[in-house]
């Protein structure tokens, strides 16, 4: 590995010199070889270097004590190269050295601060020469590694060859909780097929016959990538050959050249042993569409690890024949149903369309879920009245966000009381998804059949399902009062009966109408409701309410009671003042623009004023727009925006250029209220004032009008210089986009960051699928600020086809991308996200560390099936994860995980081993013999430590593992029986303890 410019060449180096080092090494103890190892000359250090690799932790531990303490600095030098060394004593006396010595900057691939040391380089220019590129795979950080990899393939080719395979060798590693992981192998083999040389292929073809493995492996995935046809024999016959690499190399050559002959071979493969050459053999059988194929594909709809990749290839081939498909929907396997389900989907034959509505009464909530995106399009005859009864039912274990975009899609009224229940909903993006149905009015309602259909909704007291209903009743007219009106008098939907009644204009307090105040208040069993419910019943007279007339003194009085922010009647006199209206409006305009008033008290005013309810008294507003005073003016102004009159819309327009800024303001405010198209025309040229306040206060505005016509100037907005006014046009956004998104979907592309961060604020809240697939390909956007809104967006409403982009951005370095990567992982609940969440345990931001050790934990407790807790496995490198709760997690799966558990045990990590073992450990205590029979045969691993970790694991089992060491007494290798000896000591001492 490259060193930095430290040249180590002049260093003794006397092999003479080794056998006396090893006899010195193992003979006598600690004290008399600490005495030996301070005489030690420069002669010693490289004999020393290769003592670290010794198979003996024994020799390993004292030759890293005598580098550590050599007084040559070379020694330091030297040890620096082993600060990733498999053996922990090593690494730590390593990194004791390189501390105290400054010697990080030798250490190969460390990497500070989550900078790459190519960072610099990049900047200027591409790296693009081979010693550097290959300098690159091995020393930089995660994102370097695997652009190198990719430069390499496309640049240089064949002559990386030797550099490729050692890629390839090392993506079959396990993947490690370090801060630079492994590659997978998914992301070289997708860098090989970049491969585009055709002169490399002759070289490529002889390469084939090489003896080792990964190079045979690596000439297979160029020569698939070149589709090259005379690969196609060789191809055949490395069909069997010993490594699963070179077979799964074969499998994509014969895949990409799309010749038939490959058919009955590729089909033959599907028997293969590994399971990695067997999807990829699945998925190569998608270039050959025929009956042939779909009839050996179909069996694996059913098994476990395997159903995602026969799904996919299916969907491409079914066409050629559908019958097996059909029939294996009606099997007895609910796995094969769920697949048979998903492959239908993409098929518009007539017969799909009834299975797939049948599916939906399936009574394994599998096949259901298969079955509901196909309706998330649209709905087909018959689906509508399957996916509301399949609402009504709230079945456990149906997806709710399939079900409520199936619903959605339905369109029918009769989904309204069924979507209100999922709002307040214990998932956050399911409770959004419900929302949003009612606030965008995705459900139609053209009749008074249908507004009886969706009265029930008003069960769920929300504010999105009341205003959609008091949208419908405008749209349908008086016809429905009486309706809404008799629904007060029913206990569930009184309340919201009652708001609805309030939204539409019926003035309870005129019409004396104690049923709705009792519906609003007198139910409810809080202790401020009462309250209120016995002050406004007091209030409410018998006959129509006549307003109360109040002199001037008591105004003044009221006036001064509301200024003075002690007094604890200040609070209520604000409403009280608004109800009595214009006798209040001249000391409210005073106080206003009187330079004694603070400007906290000049809001509430504001407010104040904002809440005035009198239509009578429009005309004698629009008179105080041309007072004098400027006091009077923004007063008049915001008292005619809470009254909501658009007879004052043309009197307001002049105020835009008034002197006064103020008065500006709330022209804007008024203007906002006022639901026309020309207040949205007025406000837009707002938008390119010079104060920063004022196109704040229009965005606002305008944002709360929602007219598309607004969405263009707004996003010009997001260029401005000032942060807080591109947050306010992305929010403003936010609100104009619920009517028309394709205006900032185009912008995506904006050469400006400030744009495109705004405008995916903008999309934060879509739910439709371009939307979100917007926000997908920004979380790849080269600017920090584009990447925090994008991992925003699924931190508030979630996506499934987010998840393998968010976790690749668990080391970004930004801050706050990492904070939305952590959040919106924490809010999918889905498991495939633990591992990016158990890397941003180790965040450097105790906060993000801490969100996300909280969301593993609650990812890993949704784990669904084996494949899942397998791939998850890796978090027990961390020791955060090593606790009862997250060992019980892996239990459940039972057998199928002990042998990767039992391989983790090998793992030169000693956190991943020790976690394994205590999984086995609990394991081996339900499950017995099939367990403790692994562990056992690890009793004559080579490996010191292997073999150690296995005793004490069975140690730990106890009496489970008692008959099984028993047993292992009898064996011939003395390993074995002495491991069985130690670990039934450790079981009677386990036994005395209890």
């Amino acid at each position: 590995m490259a060193q930095g410019s430290v040249d180590n060449s002049d260093l003794p180096d006397n092999l003479g010199a080794d056998l006396l080092l090893l006899s010195t090494l193992v003979s006598g103890d600690d004290e008399a070889f600490a005495a030996t190892a301070a005489d030690f000359g420069p002669e010693m250090i490289r004999p020393l270097a290769r003592a670290l690799s010794n198979p003996d932790p024994g020799i390993r531990r004292r030759a890293a004590a005598a580098l550590a303490s050599h007084g040559d600095k070379r020694a330091g030098i030297v040890l620096a190269r082993f600060y990733h060394h498999f053996d922990p004593a090593v690494r730590r006396f390593a990194a004791e050295r390189v501390t105290r010595e400054n010697l990080s900057h030798l250490v190969p691939g460390l990497v500070r601060n989550a900078v790459s040391r190519f960072a610099h380089r990049k900047a200027e220019a591409p790296v693009s020469d081979l010693r550097d590129l290959i300098d690159m795979m091995q020393n930089g950080v995660y994102g370097d590694r695997r652009i190198a990899v990719r430069s390499l393939v496309s640049r240089h080719g064949f002559p990386a060859l030797p550099v490729l395979a050692e890629a390839l060798e090392e993506s079959a590693k396990r993947p490690t909780m370090e801060y630079r992981p492994y590659l997978t192998e998914y992301e070289v083999l997708l860098a090989f097929m970049e491969f585009a040389d055709p002169k490399a292929a002759d070289a490529l073809l002889l390469q084939l016959q090489d003896d080792r493995p990964a190079f045979r492996a690596v000439s297979l995935y160029l020569l698939a990538a070149l589709h090259e046809k005379r690969a196609f024999d060789p191809a055949l016959r490395l069909l069997e050959d010993g490594s699963f690499e070179v077979r799964r190399g074969a499998v994509a050559v014969l895949g990409r050249l799309e010749d038939t002959r490959a058919v009955s071979p590729l089909i033959g493969m599907l028997k293969d042993p590994d399971v990695r050459v067997v999807r990829a053999t699945i998925t190569m059988l998608a270039a050959f569409p025929s009956p042939e194929v779909v009839a050996a594909l179909v069996p694996f709809l059913g098994a476990i690890g395997y159903t995602d990749y026969a799904v996919r290839t299916l969907q491409k081939v079914v066409f050629s024949d559908m019958d097996p498909v059909l029939a294996a929907a009606g099997s007895g396997d609910a796995r094969m149903r769920a697949g048979a389900v998903e492959v239908l989907q993409s098929c518009d034959d007539p017969r799909c369309t009834g299975v797939l509505t049948s599916a939906l009464a399936d009574p394994d909530p599998k096949v259901v879920n298969a079955a509901l995106p196909a309706f998330e399009r649209a709905a087909t005859p018959g689906s509508t009245d399957a996916l509301v009864s399949l609402g009504e039912r709230r079945i456990p274990g149906i997806d709710p966000r399939k079900l409520i975009s199936a619903l959605v899609a339905t369109r029918d009224p009769r989904i309204a009381p069924v979507l209100a229940q999922h709002i307040h909903w214990m998932d956050l993006a399911e409770s959004n998804m419900a929302k949003r149905a009612f606030e965008s009015d995705r459900i139609e309602i053209r009749s008074i059949g249908d507004f009886a259909h969706a009265l029930p909704a008003l069960e769920r007291n929300d504010d999105a399902v009341v205003q959609w209903m008091i949208r419908a009743c405008k749209k349908l007219g008086p016809e429905t009062q009486p309706l809404v009106r008799n629904a007060v008098k029913d206990k569930k939907l009184a309340r919201g009966a009652a708001r609805v009644l309030l939204g539409l204009g019926y003035k309870m307090k005129d019409a004396g109408d104690r049923e709705i105040l009792e519906a609003l208040y007198g139910r409810s069993k809080k202790k401020e409701d009462i309250e209120k419910f016995r002050v406004l019943e007091s209030l409410l007279p018998a006959g129509p309410a006549a307003p109360r007339i109040m002199d001037d003194a008591e105004v003044k009085s009221l006036v001064e009671t509301f200024l003075d922010r002690e007094n604890p009647a200040s609070r209520d006199a604000g409403p009280e003042l608004a109800r009595i209206g214009l006798p209040a409006f001249v000391p409210l305009a005073e106080a206003l623009e009187s330079p004694k008033t603070d400007i906290l008290d000049k809001q509430r005013i504001c407010s104040v004023a904002a809440m005035f309810s009198d239509p009578a008294a429009v005309e004698t507003l629009v008179g105080y727009l041309r007072d004098p005073h400027w006091g009077f003016r923004a007063a008049a102004a915001y008292a005619l925006g809470g009254i909501r009159d658009a007879q004052a819309l043309d009197a307001l327009l002049p105020l835009l250029a008034d002197r006064s800024v103020n008065v500006r303001l709330a022209a804007i405010a008024a203007l906002g209220a006022l639901d026309d198209e020309r207040s949205v025309e007025a406000l837009i040229p707002i938008l390119t004032d010079k104060s920063m306040v004022i196109i704040t206060k229009a965005c606002q505005a305008l944002g709360d009008l929602g007219y598309p016509a607004a969405i263009g100037p707004v996003i010009a907005v997001l260029s401005h210089p000032d942060a807080s006014v591109r947050s306010a046009a992305a929010g403003a956004l936010q609100q104009l986009c619920r009517q028309s998104r394709e205006p900032l979907i185009r912008e995506v592309e904006n050469p400006d960051p400030r744009v495109r961060a705004g405008v995916i604020t903008g999309l934060q809240i879509c739910t439709d699928r371009r939307s979100r697939d917007t926000c997908i390909r920004a979380l790849h956007d080269p600017e920090a600020a584009v990447r925090e809104a994008a991992a925003g967006a699924f931190a508030k409403v979630w996506d499934p086809a987010a998840i393998e982009h968010l976790a690749l951005l668990w080391d970004d370095p930004d801050v706050q991308v990492r904070a939305g990567v952590a959040a919106a992982l924490a809010n999918s609940r889905d498991p495939r996200g633990a591992l990016a969440l158990a890397r941003l345990s180790r965040d450097r931001d105790e906060t993000i560390a801490r969100l996300a050790r909280k969301a593993c934990m609650q990812n890993l407790g949704t784990t669904e099936t084996p494949d899942d807790a397998k791939r998850l496995i890796v978090v027990l490198s961390d020791p955060v994860f090593h606790i009862d709760e997250v060992v019980q997690r892996f239990v459940w799966t039972g057998s199928v995980i002990v042998p990767d558990l039992v391989a983790a045990l090998h793992d030169p990590d000693h956190n991943l081993a020790r976690g394994a073992s205590m999984v086995l450990t609990a394991m081996g205590s339900t499950l017995g013999d099939p367990v403790v029979a692994e562990i056992a045969a690890l009793l004559a691993d080579p490996d010191e430590a292997v073999r150690e970790l296995a005793v004490a694991t069975l140690g730990a089992i106890g009496e489970p593992a008692r008959a099984v060491l028993t047993g292992a007494l009898e064996s011939d290798d003395p390993l074995v029986w002495q491991g069985a000896l130690e670990a039934l000591g450790r079981v009677g001492e386990e036994k005395k303890t209890v």
